[in-house]
């Protein structure tokens, strides 16, 4: 008896001082819960950006919802739908300081928040220019407005006023990244770079890489290649050099 009630002192203690723990973890932090309960349209989340108010917006399974710190506001996605495309839906958000807040799903249907109406309108459906099947992974915005595609078929852009038109076809693109005038592609075998401004001129920065996803480092100029399943590397756009990240090298070791 006398054992058993040592265990449950034991574990009483390490409860409180568990739970005292995560409180005063949540305080320093401010970490703060979001779901159902608070407003927040679907468990379900695929993106989030924050607008120049500071306010957050986030993309879940049912729609877009906006989080001011104290409530959330939701917001729906029109548009003419077929059967079968709400199945598997995949919304994602685009922030751009000069051009607003867009949003798109993998359907191929472009939005654009109209702060006017408060509402997101329809701007694009890529099924209107683009024959067959429609995947699109990613929507990037360069510094002159015009956005570009990456689809599961190649690369588009649609300029301001112009049609859609495609750029590199028969590759897989899962990422686009804007620097400047510089567009960095991570595409199913590699990475390619595209002139903004003279879509023709293209280079291959690497090749044999599944690339998912890409980041880029302003502070050291280098651009950051995660993998499906060779690892993350790094690139410097300048010379060309592409070195992998092995853990024992790297921060996270």
């Amino acid at each position: 008896m006398k054992i058993l009630l040592k265990y449950i002192i034991i574990l009483l203690v390490w409860a409180i001082s568990t739970t005292a723990q995560a409180e005063l973890t949540n305080k320093m932090f401010n970490i703060r819960h979001i779901g159902h309960v608070e407003g927040l349209s679907s468990q379900r989340v695929f993106s989030i950006v924050e607008d120049n108010h500071h306010a957050m917006w986030i993309a879940t399974k049912a729609g877009i919802d906006r989080y001011n710190g104290q409530m959330v506001k939701n917001y729906t996605l029109e548009g003419n739908f077929y059967y079968g495309d709400m199945a598997g839906r995949r919304i994602r958000l685009l922030y751009h300081e000069k051009y607003g807040l867009w949003a798109y799903d993998h359907t191929g249907r472009i939005y654009r928040y109209r702060p006017d109406t408060d509402s997101f309108e329809q701007e694009l459906y890529l099924g209107e220019s683009i024959k067959g099947e429609i995947i699109l992974n990613k929507l990037c915005m360069d510094p002159n407005g015009t956005l570009w595609l990456g689809l599961s078929k190649g690369l588009y852009k649609k300029a301001p006023d112009e049609a859609v038109s495609q750029i590199i076809p028969d590759k897989y693109i899962n990422d686009i990244i804007c620097v400047g005038d510089s567009l960095f592609t991570g595409t199913s075998n590699g990475v390619l770079y595209i002139s903004c401004s003279n879509p023709q001129h293209t280079k291959v920065l690497t090749e044999n890489k599944n690339v998912q996803t890409l980041f880029y480092d302003s502070a050291h100029k280098q651009l950051w290649i995660g993998t499906f399943n060779n690892g993350l590397w790094t690139l410097d756009p300048t010379t060309g050099i592409v070195e992998h990240i092995e853990k024992q090298n790297s921060c996270f070791s």
